[in-house]
């Protein structure tokens, strides 16, 4: 019997990494018109983002996406009042099928936004800081990193693409109904959470109000998140405390009151602890960050 080896059919192929970014955006931040010869994904983690491209103008949400094709001329601005974090990955790659990413705003659905995730953490093993920094002539490798990282993110990112395809026309394929239904139920909690950061919320409360015991509630957090309940509690709360400081709007005490803490001290303490400077370094990085931004 002869055997006849497959080729394997690849739709997506992405063969160059040219920059990966997580920006904490300040409010009034822009950018000047650009173009370049490789694809650039523009990811809202929190807040919006305006873009002005050749296939899009308009505002570009929380939890959406859009790409810019090779040579295209693209800008971001940020409102005076909204301070976004956003996700920025530039690469080189074939996929006939990605340019009608190109044209509006998609919304990332929980698998795609976990692998996004999963690709930043690669990039973050992979490559040095800083991570944001515009315009960035090449990333640095660390000089040690997990083993087969650049191909993880190589692999994942093209996989993020097919997905998202698969998406965009009605055909994605859910491969595991346990892990996806632990996220949906996380990310239920989560939005609650995030509704009512100014509040104390107990672990009971949370259990009552979603017809769930501890034991349920923690392994469905730690499925998701890879933390546990108030691990979490707490990152939404210096998450949107870093907003606040990025707004420049309240002091700090008027912040650590907004997002839950009952001190300034505590919530000075809370911060650093997952930060590992203050809120107040943290600010003055903040201001640094824009001067030299204006002189790019």
């Amino acid at each position: 019997m002869k055997f006849v080896p497959k080729i394997f059919d690849l739709p997506v192929k992405i063969t160059h990494l040219v920059n990966l970014h997580y920006f904490e955006f300040a409010n009034n931040y822009h950018t000047r018109e650009d173009s370049h010869a490789f694809y650039e994904l523009v990811y809202v983690d929190s807040g919006w983002l305006n873009i002005a491209s050749e296939y899009y103008n308009g505002r570009l949400n929380q939890r959406q996406m859009i790409l810019h094709l090779p040579d295209e001329p693209h800008a971001l601005s940020c409102d005076k009042n909204v301070a976004p974090e956003v996700i920025i990955i530039e690469f080189i790659g074939e996929c006939k099928e990605l340019a009608p990413f190109a044209k509006k705003p998609f919304t990332l659905n929980t698998a795609l936004q976990k692998l996004l995730a999963e690709i930043i953490r690669e990039g973050f093993a992979a490559f040095a800081p800083p991570y944001d920094v515009p315009n960035m002539p090449e990333p640095k490798r660390r000089p040690t990193k997990p083993y087969g990282a650049e191909q993880l993110i190589r692999n994942l990112l093209e996989e993020f693409w097919i997905r998202a395809v698969r998406s965009s026309d009605s055909r994605q394929i859910q491969t595991d109904s346990t892990k996806f239904a632990d996220s949906e139920f996380v990310a239920r909690i989560e939005q609650y959470i995030q509704e009512n950061l100014s509040t104390h919320i107990t672990i009971g409360e949370l259990c009552l109000l979603f017809n769930t015991n501890k034991t349920t509630l923690h392994r469905a957090f730690r499925a998701a998140t890879g933390a546990t309940v108030v691990q979490r509690i707490n990152r939404m709360r210096i998450h949107a405390a870093k907003t606040l400081i990025r707004e420049q709007n309240l002091n700090f005490t008027q912040i650590s009151e907004k997002v839950g803490f009952s001190s300034v001290h505590y919530f000075t303490r809370v911060f650093a602890q997952y930060e590992k400077i203050t809120p107040s370094e943290y600010s003055k990085t903040i201001r640094a960050r824009l001067a030299i931004s204006d002189e790019i």
